[in-house]
């Protein structure tokens, strides 16, 4: 897929928001199958806060289009409408596994520095160390692999043949855009980690109804994560129906096979490559020591 730029230009193409009809090089400023007025001008520039990042600020214009995905559902299906830029989605994307993945590898790297130093003895710190970055390094190229692979995934859905070419090349450039939950993986995994340790403190001296109490709010603590993936699932399907029309069927068939894309890079990248790459590790300690 290539990219196109950001144009305010004649020669894109626009289609009506109500019908999907292409209203390219239409002289009247009506929709002839659906009869619905439209403003060209309007429909081809592009209202998302990210392509203005130059002037808005990078983080101002993130967090901004984080928003529009989030609660500005009608305004951010709009933008199929639109000039939307392929290459303007995918920096977007890595700007959402960043803020995913940076405040996850600093809470790991000083976990593994604060446990290397205060539970072995100087003689065996520099193998633990080695093992333990080697085991950063590698959980890191997961997380990367995993973050791209998921994001890349769904993707895959928004190009259905019935469609034309270049509303298919918007819809997959919004497909990126709706991961922008994940920028909130990192604080849901943490507030459920707070939540566990605080448990574990208050369960000692705590009555039991207080405990029943203390236990339920920290279930739905733990849930945290998986809402983040709710949210994107959601954002996913109102996209799809925008785009596809579907009905409740092919949406269904839809789910199925996005979980099941999930599920597989899952298991893929946070489960087996992290194996190998510890027994890996493992093996290169043992024969260094």
């Amino acid at each position: 897929m290539t990219d196109q730029a950001i144009t305010t230009t004649d020669d894109l193409d626009i289609f009506c928001p109500g019908c999907g009809y292409n209203l390219h090089g239409l002289a009247d400023a009506r929709c002839p199958e659906c009869g619905a007025a439209f403003d060209a001008a309007a429909l081809r520039a592009v209202q998302l806060p990210w392509p203005k990042r130059n002037n808005l600020g990078a983080f101002r214009a993130y967090w901004r289009t984080f928003w529009m995905v989030l609660r500005r559902r009608e305004l951010f299906h709009q933008e199929l409408h639109r000039a939307v830029s392929y290459r303007d989605a995918q920096t977007f994307r890595r700007a959402t596994i960043l803020y995913s993945l940076i405040p996850i590898l600093l809470y790991g790297l000083g976990l593994a520095v604060y446990h290397t130093i205060d539970h072995y003895s100087t003689h065996n710190q520099l193998g633990v160390f080695f093992f333990g970055g080697a085991i950063l390094v590698g959980s890191t190229l997961c997380l990367i692999l995993f973050l791209y692979a998921v994001t890349g995934v769904p993707s895959y859905f928004f190009h259905p043949r019935s469609v034309p070419v270049e509303r298919q090349n918007r819809a997959i450039a919004l497909s990126y855009y709706t991961s922008a939950p994940l920028a909130l993986l990192p604080w849901m995994l943490m507030l459920s980690i707070l939540a566990l340790i605080g448990y574990d403190e208050l369960t000692i001296s705590i009555s039991p109804a207080l405990e029943k109490l203390g236990m339920l709010l920290v279930g739905l603590l733990i849930c945290l994560p998986f809402a983040v993936f709710i949210m994107w699932f959601t954002g996913l399907v109102r996209l799809l129906r925008v785009v596809r029309s579907s009905t409740e069927m092919g949406l269904v068939k839809f789910g199925v096979k996005l979980l099941g894309g999930w599920l597989g890079v899952t298991l893929l990248f946070l489960g087996l490559l992290p194996a190998l790459l510890t027994y890996l590790a493992m093996l290169t300690v043992l024969m260094w020591l």
